[in-house]
């Protein structure tokens, strides 16, 4: 499952499970539309602490998403992940994407989404 949400400063992405090609198709295209109707520059905050895994085929679509967003005005990015697997699997996509994201451990703080979203928003480095 997905849910694309827009927010005051861009963008917010929630997948758990392991989502099938067509669910990376449906999130791929509305995280595109998402980009496509904000104004200026903009951040994003994906939520992938119930995500079990991407599927190997849809990382080249993900890294692929993360540079649109980059084009279309994406400022920073966070990434709130609570797997170690998930966590291997997108420092892996952020490197090759060469996009400013953060990945925050949710098991490192109490409140891992206000963690990113200070880094989407206004800079602040997680600790």
């Amino acid at each position: 499952m997905y849910e694309v949400t827009e927010t005051e400063y861009g963008f917010e992405l929630t997948v758990d499970g392991t989502p099938d090609t067509d669910q990376i198709d449906s999130l791929i295209a509305s995280a595109r539309e998402a980009a496509d109707s904000t104004t200026g520059s903009f951040g994003v905050v994906a939520d992938f602490r119930d995500l079990t895994v991407f599927p190997q085929e849809a990382a080249d679509e993900l890294e692929e998403l993360m540079r649109y967003c980059d084009d279309a005005g994406m400022e920073r990015s966070a990434t709130v992940v609570d797997a170690a697997t998930t966590k291997m699997q997108l420092d892996r996509l952020v490197e090759n994407s060469g996009i400013d994201d953060r990945i925050v451990d949710a098991s490192d703080t109490a409140d891992p989404l206000s963690v990113a979203e200070a880094w989407a928003v206004d800079g602040v480095e997680p600790s």
